[in-house]
Protein backbone atom coordinates (compact mmCIF):
# COMPACT_ATOMS: atom_id res chain seq x y z
CA UNK A 1 0.00 0.00 0.00
CA UNK A 2 1.84 2.64 -1.09
CA UNK A 3 -0.27 5.78 0.62
CA UNK A 4 0.30 4.00 3.93
CA UNK A 5 4.46 3.68 3.59
CA UNK A 6 4.36 7.09 2.47
CA UNK A 7 1.63 7.79 5.95
CA UNK A 8 4.76 5.97 7.41
CA UNK A 9 7.08 7.80 6.39
CA UNK A 10 5.94 11.42 7.43
CA UNK A 11 5.05 9.85 10.86
CA UNK A 12 8.26 9.03 11.26
CA UNK A 13 9.54 12.45 9.66
CA UNK A 14 7.34 14.10 12.78
CA UNK A 15 8.66 12.08 15.21
CA UNK A 16 12.03 12.89 14.67
CA UNK A 17 11.63 16.48 14.23
CA UNK A 18 9.27 16.35 17.84
CA UNK A 19 12.18 14.58 19.02
CA UNK A 20 14.88 16.28 18.22
CA UNK A 21 13.01 19.53 19.29
CA UNK A 22 12.42 18.54 22.38
CA UNK A 23 15.96 17.88 22.94
CA UNK A 24 16.91 21.44 21.89
CA UNK A 25 14.15 22.63 24.42
CA UNK A 26 16.28 20.70 27.36
CA UNK A 27 19.24 21.93 26.01
CA UNK A 28 18.34 25.43 25.80
CA UNK A 29 16.01 25.04 29.28
CA UNK A 30 19.33 23.77 31.35
CA UNK A 31 21.40 27.00 29.77
CA UNK A 32 18.84 29.56 30.50
CA UNK A 33 18.74 27.59 34.60
CA UNK A 34 22.21 27.92 34.50
CA UNK A 35 22.95 31.35 33.05
CA UNK A 36 24.90 30.24 30.39
CA UNK A 37 24.38 31.53 27.16
CA UNK A 38 21.98 29.89 24.91
CA UNK A 39 22.76 27.57 21.91
CA UNK A 40 20.54 29.22 19.57
CA UNK A 41 21.18 26.92 16.91
CA UNK A 42 18.29 23.86 16.50
CA UNK A 43 19.88 21.67 13.46
CA UNK A 44 19.18 23.35 10.58
CA UNK A 45 17.89 20.06 8.93
CA UNK A 46 15.30 19.67 11.44
CA UNK A 47 13.87 23.18 10.87
CA UNK A 48 13.65 22.18 7.15
CA UNK A 49 12.12 19.48 7.61
CA UNK A 50 8.85 20.72 10.37
CA UNK A 51 8.32 22.90 7.29
CA UNK A 52 7.42 19.83 5.26
CA UNK A 53 3.56 19.96 3.90
CA UNK A 54 2.00 16.49 5.63
CA UNK A 55 3.64 17.39 9.35
CA UNK A 56 4.33 21.10 9.16
CA UNK A 57 1.35 21.91 10.88
CA UNK A 58 0.83 19.53 13.49
CA UNK A 59 0.44 21.02 17.00
CA UNK A 60 3.37 19.36 18.57
CA UNK A 61 6.07 20.37 16.29
CA UNK A 62 4.41 23.97 16.21
CA UNK A 63 4.43 24.18 19.75
CA UNK A 64 7.80 22.62 20.80
CA UNK A 65 9.53 25.20 18.38
CA UNK A 66 7.82 28.00 20.31
CA UNK A 67 8.81 26.90 23.13
CA UNK A 68 12.41 26.83 21.97
CA UNK A 69 12.08 30.49 20.08
CA UNK A 70 10.34 31.79 23.47
CA UNK A 71 13.70 30.39 25.85
CA UNK A 72 16.46 31.31 23.58
CA UNK A 73 15.04 34.70 22.86
CA UNK A 74 13.36 35.64 25.81
CA UNK A 75 10.84 37.67 24.39
CA UNK A 76 7.71 38.11 26.55
CA UNK A 77 5.38 38.42 22.98
CA UNK A 78 6.57 34.76 22.30
CA UNK A 79 5.04 33.73 26.15
CA UNK A 80 1.51 34.85 25.40
CA UNK A 81 1.35 33.64 21.66
CA UNK A 82 2.45 30.02 23.54
CA UNK A 83 -0.30 30.12 25.75
CA UNK A 84 -2.40 31.12 23.35
CA UNK A 85 -1.59 28.03 20.76
CA UNK A 86 -2.05 26.04 24.38
CA UNK A 87 -5.32 26.83 24.69
CA UNK A 88 -6.17 26.37 20.96
CA UNK A 89 -5.02 22.87 20.95
CA UNK A 90 -5.62 21.73 24.93
CA UNK A 91 -8.42 18.54 23.15
CA UNK A 92 -5.98 17.78 20.63
CA UNK A 93 -2.42 16.86 22.54
CA UNK A 94 -2.03 14.93 25.17
CA UNK A 95 -1.69 15.65 28.91
CA UNK A 96 1.69 14.47 29.45
CA UNK A 97 2.63 17.23 26.57
CA UNK A 98 0.90 19.79 28.19
CA UNK A 99 2.42 19.25 31.38
CA UNK A 100 5.72 19.47 30.01
CA UNK A 101 5.45 22.40 27.77
CA UNK A 102 3.40 24.23 31.19
CA UNK A 103 6.90 22.72 32.98
CA UNK A 104 8.91 25.10 30.50
CA UNK A 105 6.55 27.94 30.84
CA UNK A 106 6.54 27.95 34.75
CA UNK A 107 10.27 28.07 34.32
CA UNK A 108 10.42 30.60 32.10
CA UNK A 109 7.87 32.58 34.37
CA UNK A 110 9.70 31.79 37.47
CA UNK A 111 13.04 33.25 35.99
CA UNK A 112 11.27 36.61 35.07
CA UNK A 113 9.76 37.35 38.45
CA UNK A 114 13.13 36.88 39.81
CA UNK A 115 14.15 39.41 37.97
CA UNK A 116 10.94 41.66 39.38
CA UNK A 117 8.54 41.10 36.56
CA UNK A 118 6.29 40.80 38.97
CA UNK A 119 3.08 40.39 36.06
CA UNK A 120 4.35 37.22 35.67
CA UNK A 121 2.56 36.07 38.60
CA UNK A 122 -0.81 36.46 36.85
CA UNK A 123 0.22 34.85 33.74
CA UNK A 124 1.85 31.81 35.91
CA UNK A 125 -2.00 31.59 37.84
CA UNK A 126 -3.36 31.28 34.62
CA UNK A 127 -1.18 28.22 33.30
CA UNK A 128 -2.11 26.63 36.56
CA UNK A 129 -5.87 27.59 35.75
CA UNK A 130 -5.66 26.23 32.51
CA UNK A 131 -3.96 23.15 34.25
CA UNK A 132 -6.69 21.84 36.23
CA UNK A 133 -9.10 22.58 33.64
CA UNK A 134 -7.36 20.24 31.07
CA UNK A 135 -6.65 17.25 33.65
CA UNK A 136 -2.92 17.98 33.99
CA UNK A 137 -2.76 17.66 37.19
CA UNK A 138 -4.34 14.92 37.85
CA UNK A 139 -2.99 12.44 34.85
CA UNK A 140 0.30 12.42 36.60
CA UNK A 141 -1.07 10.80 39.40
CA UNK A 142 0.93 12.91 42.29
CA UNK A 143 1.96 16.06 42.54
CA UNK A 144 5.01 17.41 44.74
CA UNK A 145 5.27 19.27 47.18
CA UNK A 146 7.16 22.12 45.84
CA UNK A 147 4.28 22.65 42.39
CA UNK A 148 1.38 22.15 45.04
CA UNK A 149 2.38 25.10 47.25
CA UNK A 150 4.12 27.13 43.67
CA UNK A 151 0.29 27.46 42.43
CA UNK A 152 -1.20 27.87 45.54
CA UNK A 153 1.14 31.28 46.37
CA UNK A 154 0.34 32.45 42.77
CA UNK A 155 -3.55 32.22 43.09
CA UNK A 156 -3.08 34.24 46.31
CA UNK A 157 -1.03 36.91 44.95
CA UNK A 158 -3.49 37.26 42.54
CA UNK A 159 -5.90 37.79 45.16
CA UNK A 160 -8.44 34.54 43.95
CA UNK A 161 -8.06 32.69 47.12
CA UNK A 162 -12.10 31.30 46.45
CA UNK A 163 -9.76 29.21 43.46
CA UNK A 164 -7.11 28.90 45.90
CA UNK A 165 -9.00 26.69 48.66
CA UNK A 166 -10.76 25.30 46.10
CA UNK A 167 -7.31 23.76 45.27
CA UNK A 168 -6.08 22.35 48.50
CA UNK A 169 -9.07 20.47 48.87
CA UNK A 170 -9.41 18.71 45.77
CA UNK A 171 -5.89 18.50 45.23
CA UNK A 172 -4.27 17.58 48.72
CA UNK A 173 -5.13 13.70 47.77
CA UNK A 174 -2.24 13.54 45.05
CA UNK A 175 0.59 14.86 47.67
CA UNK A 176 2.80 11.94 48.90
CA UNK A 177 1.33 10.81 52.66
CA UNK A 178 5.23 11.95 53.82
CA UNK A 179 4.75 15.29 53.33
CA UNK A 180 1.09 16.03 52.86
CA UNK A 181 0.42 17.36 56.80
CA UNK A 182 3.09 19.69 56.34
CA UNK A 183 2.42 20.84 52.49
CA UNK A 184 -1.15 21.50 53.30
CA UNK A 185 0.00 23.53 56.58
CA UNK A 186 1.44 26.11 54.65
CA UNK A 187 -0.84 26.10 52.16
CA UNK A 188 -3.45 27.39 53.95
CA UNK A 189 -1.34 29.76 55.83
CA UNK A 190 -0.68 31.48 52.28
CA UNK A 191 -4.24 31.81 52.21
CA UNK A 192 -5.18 32.79 55.98
CA UNK A 193 -2.23 35.85 55.19
CA UNK A 194 -3.67 36.98 52.19
CA UNK A 195 -6.74 37.13 54.38
CA UNK A 196 -5.20 39.15 57.08
CA UNK A 197 -5.67 36.64 59.45
CA UNK A 198 -2.12 36.99 60.56
CA UNK A 199 -2.35 35.01 64.04
CA UNK A 200 -3.94 31.65 62.63
CA UNK A 201 -1.30 31.83 59.73
CA UNK A 202 1.21 31.97 62.32
CA UNK A 203 -0.61 29.19 64.47
CA UNK A 204 -0.91 26.58 61.06
CA UNK A 205 3.09 26.86 61.03
CA UNK A 206 3.36 26.12 64.93
CA UNK A 207 4.27 22.41 64.57
CA UNK A 208 5.68 22.51 60.66
CA UNK A 209 8.94 21.07 59.89
CA UNK A 210 10.12 21.67 56.17
CA UNK A 211 13.33 19.84 55.09
CA UNK A 212 12.87 21.50 51.53
CA UNK A 213 14.66 25.28 51.25
CA UNK A 214 12.10 26.83 49.03
CA UNK A 215 9.11 25.77 52.02
CA UNK A 216 11.23 26.83 54.90
CA UNK A 217 11.91 30.43 53.37
CA UNK A 218 8.54 30.67 52.38
CA UNK A 219 7.41 29.71 55.81
CA UNK A 220 9.96 31.66 58.11
CA UNK A 221 9.56 34.57 56.12
CA UNK A 222 5.10 34.28 56.56
CA UNK A 223 5.86 33.48 59.82
CA UNK A 224 8.16 37.40 59.97
CA UNK A 225 5.73 38.90 58.19
CA UNK A 226 2.50 37.45 60.19
CA UNK A 227 4.23 39.20 63.32
CA UNK A 228 4.98 42.78 61.62
CA UNK A 229 2.00 43.03 60.22
CA UNK A 230 0.73 42.53 63.93
CA UNK A 231 3.10 44.71 65.93
CA UNK A 232 3.45 42.20 68.02
CA UNK A 233 5.16 43.45 71.03
CA UNK A 234 6.45 40.22 72.19
CA UNK A 235 8.25 39.42 68.88
CA UNK A 236 11.66 40.58 68.57
CA UNK A 237 12.28 41.22 65.10
CA UNK A 238 16.26 41.90 65.21
CA UNK A 239 16.00 38.81 67.10
CA UNK A 240 14.28 36.67 64.49
CA UNK A 241 15.85 38.17 61.78
CA UNK A 242 19.19 37.59 63.00
CA UNK A 243 18.25 33.52 63.32
CA UNK A 244 16.76 33.76 59.93
CA UNK A 245 20.32 35.30 58.09
CA UNK A 246 22.24 32.50 59.94
CA UNK A 247 19.55 29.76 58.55
CA UNK A 248 20.36 31.24 54.97
CA UNK A 249 23.79 31.78 55.09
CA UNK A 250 24.05 27.82 55.78
CA UNK A 251 22.30 27.05 52.83
CA UNK A 252 23.99 29.30 50.53
CA UNK A 253 25.15 26.51 47.85
CA UNK A 254 23.69 25.63 45.58
CA UNK A 255 21.01 27.99 46.39
CA UNK A 256 22.55 31.24 46.04
CA UNK A 257 19.89 33.23 44.21
CA UNK A 258 16.81 31.88 46.55
CA UNK A 259 19.37 32.74 49.25
CA UNK A 260 20.44 36.25 47.95
CA UNK A 261 16.89 37.62 47.71
CA UNK A 262 15.77 36.47 50.83
CA UNK A 263 18.90 37.78 52.55
CA UNK A 264 17.64 41.10 51.07
CA UNK A 265 14.20 40.93 52.29
CA UNK A 266 15.62 40.31 55.98
CA UNK A 267 17.51 43.58 55.46
CA UNK A 268 14.78 45.61 54.16
CA UNK A 269 12.50 44.58 56.53
CA UNK A 270 14.89 45.43 59.68
CA UNK A 271 15.64 48.60 58.69
CA UNK A 272 11.45 49.33 57.94
CA UNK A 273 11.23 48.06 61.82
CA UNK A 274 13.96 50.34 63.30
CA UNK A 275 12.08 53.34 61.57
CA UNK A 276 15.28 55.13 61.43
CA UNK A 277 15.86 55.42 57.70
CA UNK A 278 14.55 58.69 55.20
CA UNK A 279 10.89 57.04 53.42
CA UNK A 280 11.98 57.53 50.13
CA UNK A 281 15.62 56.07 50.29
CA UNK A 282 14.01 52.41 51.83
CA UNK A 283 11.71 52.87 49.00
CA UNK A 284 14.22 53.07 45.94
CA UNK A 285 16.11 50.11 47.81
CA UNK A 286 13.14 47.92 47.27
CA UNK A 287 12.77 49.20 43.66
CA UNK A 288 16.37 48.61 42.62
CA UNK A 289 17.35 45.52 44.66
CA UNK A 290 17.99 42.51 42.63
CA UNK A 291 17.13 40.05 43.43
CA UNK A 292 14.28 40.40 46.43
CA UNK A 293 11.25 38.51 47.30
CA UNK A 294 8.41 39.92 48.24
CA UNK A 295 9.06 43.32 46.42
CA UNK A 296 4.87 43.92 46.45
CA UNK A 297 4.84 43.67 50.40
CA UNK A 298 7.35 45.39 51.28
CA UNK A 299 6.75 48.44 48.76
CA UNK A 300 3.12 48.33 50.88
CA UNK A 301 4.97 48.48 53.93
CA UNK A 302 7.28 51.36 52.96
CA UNK A 303 4.14 53.24 51.88
CA UNK A 304 3.11 53.39 55.45
CA UNK A 305 6.59 53.58 56.85
CA UNK A 306 6.65 56.45 59.09
CA UNK A 307 10.12 57.21 60.27
CA UNK A 308 10.93 57.89 63.85
CA UNK A 309 11.83 61.54 65.13
CA UNK A 310 15.43 61.84 65.75
CA UNK A 311 17.02 63.35 68.83
CA UNK A 312 17.95 66.40 68.68
CA UNK A 313 15.18 67.74 65.93
CA UNK A 314 13.18 69.37 69.15
CA UNK A 315 14.25 72.26 71.20
CA UNK A 316 12.70 72.91 74.41
CA UNK A 317 11.31 76.57 74.90
CA UNK A 318 13.32 78.70 77.16
CA UNK A 319 12.96 79.08 80.39
CA UNK A 320 10.35 81.72 81.80
CA UNK A 321 10.83 83.96 84.86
Amino acid sequence: DIQALSNCGSDLDLFYAVSRLKIACEMVNRQSLLSQPPSLEVLPAIIELSKAKPISGHPLLVLYHKVYDLISSQEDLLFAELEHLLRENSKRVAPEELHTILSYLHNYAAAQIRRGGEKYWGMAHRLNVFAAENGVLEKSGQISSSQFNNIVNAACLCKDLKWAISFIKKYKPLLPDSIRKDTVALADALVLFEKKEYRNAVHKLADAAFTDLHHAIRSKSLILRSHYEMNDENFDVDESCAAFEIFLKRQQKPNRAAVAATLNFVKIVKKLKRQSQDKQRIINEIENTNPLYFRPWLLEKAAEYKPKPRAGNYRSSPAQG
